[in-house]
C-alpha cells in the first residue's frame, strides 16, 4: 500500500511492535534513568494528532489531559502553542520529526541544531520533553530516506549534548511490523535483510544513547486482517478457550495476548542482530470505536475493552513472556478522533475524547483492579443506562435484558438490595451490565437501541454490587455465560412485580420470545430483542497519523499460512505452521 507524507506536520503511518532481546541495563551513567524506569513501573500514554476539522485550543488539550490524569504524550509535530501550554505541568512529551523534514535534518548539522533550538532547548526545562521521535515507520513508509535516518538522529544527539540536554531527551525512531516480514512466531523474527545495515546502526545508536527501540503495534489490524485465524479475545487481553491455547513451540512461552507477541517479535529481532539490553517502547496501539458496515470490529465496547486491558496490562510490570517484569511503557492512539483522515470510517475514530472533553467511553490511565477473579475478564467495566436516554426506549431495554437477554434480574426486585422503585435508570443500569458480563465474551454487547454506555466508574453502592465490581466474586452467578438455574422460577414468580413497577408486561414478552427461540429453533423478539447491537471496524488508509502499515505485514503472513495445506494440529506445530493451530495445552513441549 502507497504512503503519504502529512498534509501538515504528522507523519505517514502508525506503530508497530517491537521486542527488547536482554535485562534492562547499561553501563554507562547516561542510561540510568531508564534502568530507573524498570523499578519504577511502566506508563501509558496517548499520542494527540491534529488532523481534525475542530481541534480544542492548546489550553483546553491540557485540561483534557490533566482531568483524565494522562501524565505521558506523544506529539507527531513540535506545536509551539501545545509546548507553552505543556510547560509546568509535569507531563511528559515525547516530540516529533515529522517525515517531510528529515531530508533537511539528515543531511546538515546546522539544520538539526537549529531545530533543537527552536523546538527543545526553547522549551525546556518548563516543558518537561523526554523523547525526539524522528520520522515515523520511515524505513517501511519511506524506503528511500532510510539512509538519511541514523544520521538525522546523530546529528540531534549532537545538538542535544551541545545544549547539554542529552540525559533528559532521548531520540529514536518509531518503527513498525513491517521490519519484520515473519514476526510469528516471536522467536524466529528477524528485521529485513534489506535494511540490516541501516537497523545496524540504528540499534548501535540507540545502545550508545541509552534510548529506547520504538515500535508501533495495532493488534486490531493484525485480528481483523488475519481472518479468523486469531480469536478476537486474544487481540482484546481477554481470556479465551483454556484448551485453545497459542505458544511459540521454539521457547514453550504461552502468549495470551497478540500485544506480548508483537512487542517480543521486535526483542527476538534485534537479538538476531547480536543487541540486547535496549527496552521497547510502544509509540502507538488502540482500537478505533466507530466503523462502516463492513468492519463489525470497531465498537465501542471491543475499544473499551482492548484500551482498559492495555493499560492494566501494561501497568501491572509484568512485561512480556520472553523479558518479564521489564516494562512496555506504551502509548494509547489517541486523544481526539481525526475526522479530516481519509480513508474508511474507522481510520476517523480511534479517540477516547471529544473536542469539548466529553469521553468516547470511560477510560482511567491509572492502576485498574486485577480481573483475574472474574470469568468474563471484565473486573473494572460496567455496562450502564444512559441518565438522558428516553424513558420508554430504557422500558424496553430492561424488559428485553430480563427476558430474551437472560439477565438475572432477582437483585432488582421488591426487597432486594439493587431494588429503586423510582430510579428506572439504576434499575436498568443493573439488567444491562448483568446482561453485558454474561455475554460480553459471546458477542454481547452494550448498546441497547443507544441507551446504555460502557464506564469504568463502579456503580455498585452499599449491598447492590454490579457484576464486574472488585469487590462482586462474581456476584452475577456462576453461570457466567448462561442463565442461573432458577432463571425459569423467577420468570414465573417475579414477572408481575417487574410489569406493575415499569408498565410492561414483560412477562407475556419473555413467554412469546421463548415459545418463538423454541419453535424457530433461534431467538424470536420483540423489536427490543435486537437492541444489543455492534459497530464496525476494518484496515486504515496512510495518512499522517494512520497506522496502515502496522497491520500489513501481518495480513501478508496470515494469507501464506493459511493458503499452505491444513496444519496437522495432532503434532507440535512448527514455524510458520504454529499459527495455523491454536495450539492446545496438552500439545505443549514440556
Amino acid at each position: 500500500m502507497d504512503h503519504v507524507f502529512p498534509r501538515s506536520s504528522q507523519w505517514a503511518t502508525r506503530p508497530r511492535l517491537s521486542y527488547s532481546s536482554g535485562p534492562l541495563y547499561y553501563p554507562c551513567p547516561k542510561t540510568l534513568p531508564f534502568a530507573l524506569n524498570a523499578s519504577m513501573g511502566a506508563y501509558v500514554g496517548i499520542t494527540i494528532g491534529t488532523d481534525m476539522s475542530n481541534l480544542p485550543s492548546a489550553s483546553d488539550i491540557v485540561s483534557i489531559l490533566k482531568a483524565q490524569h494522562i501524565k505521558h504524550v506523544r506529539l507527531f509535530d513540535t506545536d509551539h502553542q501545545l509546548l507553552n501550554a505543556l510547560a509546568n505541568t509535569r507531563i511528559e512529551v515525547m516530540v516529533g520529526v515529522p517525515n517531510d523534514q528529515l531530508l533537511s535534518i539528515g543531511q546538515s548539522r546546522t539544520v538539526a541544531a537549529d531545530w533543537i533550538n527552536k523546538n527543545v532547548a526553547a522549551f525546556v526545562p518548563a516543558t518537561n520533553i523526554t523523547y525526539i521521535a524522528v520520522g515515523n515507520e520511515v524505513l517501511s513508509s519511506i524506503p528511500n530516506a532510510s539512509l538519511v535516518l541514523v544520521p538525522a538522529m546523530k546529528f540531534l544527539q549532537s545538538a542535544l549534548v551541545a545544549a547539554n540536554l542529552n540525559f533528559q531527551v532521548k531520540v529514536s525512531s518509531p518503527q513498525s511490523m513491517d521490519v519484520m516480514p515473519k514476526s510469528f512466531p516471536p522467536f524466529t523474527a528477524t528485521f529485513n535483510s534489506t535494511w540490516n545495515s541501516v537497523m545496524y546502526e540504528y540499534l548501535q545508536f540507540l545502545k550508545n544513547t541509552g534510548s529506547s527501540f520504538m515500535l508501533n503495534a495495532q493488534p486490531y489490524y493484525g485480528y481483523t486482517k488475519g481472518h479468523g485465524i486469531f480469536p478476537i479475545d486474544y487481540a482484546l487481553f481477554r481470556a479465551f478457550n483454556p484448551n485453545n491455547q497459542i505458544v511459540d513451540p521454539n521457547t514453550n512461552f504461552y502468549y495470551t495476548n497478540m500485544f506480548d507477541a508483537m512487542v517480543d517479535a521486535a526483542y527476538y529481532s534485534m537479538e538476531a542482530l547480536k543487541f540486547s539490553g535496549i527496552p521497547v517502547i510502544v509509540t502507538a496501539t488502540g482500537w478505533p470505536w466507530l466503523g462502516g458496515s463492513n468492519e463489525p470490529d470497531a465498537t465501542v465496547d471491543n475499544a473499551l475493552a482492548y484500551n482498559s486491558n492495555l493499560i492494566r496490562h501494561v501497568l501491572n510490570g509484568s512485561g512480556t513472556p520472553s523479558r518479564p517484569n521489564i516494562p512496555v511503557n506504551t502509548y494509547i492512539h489517541e486523544l481526539f478522533n481525526e475526522d479530516l483522515r481519509p480513508g474508511p470510517i474507522s481510520e476517523k475514530n480511534w479517540g477516547v475524547s471529544f473536542p469539548n472533553g466529553t469521553t468516547v467511553y470511560s477510560l482511567t490511565f491509572e492502576h485498574l483492579s486485577d480481573p483475574s477473579a472474574d470469568s468474563a475478564g471484565l473486573v473494572g467495566l460496567f455496562c450502564i443506562a444512559n441518565s438522558s436516554a428516553d424513558i420508554n426506549e430504557l422500558k424496553k431495554g430492561l424488559d428485553w435484558a430480563c427476558g430474551a437477554g437472560s439477565a438475572n434480574c432477582s437483585a432488582i426486585q421488591p426487597g432486594q438490595p439493587c431494588y429503586e422503585s423510582d430510579n428506572l435508570v439504576a434499575v436498568a443500569s443493573y439488567a444491562y451490565n448483568d446482561y453485558y458480563h454474561r455475554t460480553q465474551a459471546n458477542g454481547g454487547t452494550c448498546n441497547f437501541n443507544n441507551t446504555a454506555m460502557i464506564t469504568t466508574t463502579d456503580p455498585s453502592h452499599g449491598s447492590c454490587i454490579f457484576a464486574g465490581s472488585s469487590g462482586s466474586n462474581n456476584t452475577s452467578g456462576g453461570a457466567a455465560f448462561a442463565p442461573t438455574k432458577t432463571r425459569n422460577a423467577w420468570m414465573k414468580k417475579e414477572d408481575l412485580r417487574l410489569s406493575k413497577l415499569y408498565g410492561r408486561d414483560i412477562g407475556a414478552m419473555m413467554g412469546s420470545n421463548l415459545k418463538g427461540a423454541a419453535e424457530s429453533g433461534e431467538e424470536a423478539m420483540s423489536s427490543s430483542a435486537s437492541l444489543p447491537s455492534s459497530g464496525g471496524g476494518v484496515p486504515p488508509w496512510p495518512s499522517k497519523t494512520s497506522v496502515t502499515s502496522s497491520g500489513k505485514r501481518i495480513p501478508e503472513e496470515m494469507l501464506e499460512l493459511s493458503a499452505n495445506s491444513a496444519a496437522d494440529c495432532s503434532a507440535s506445530p512448527q514455524g510458520d505452521n504454529l499459527y495455523q493451530c491454536i495450539y492446545p495445552p496438552s500439545l505443549a513441549l514440556k
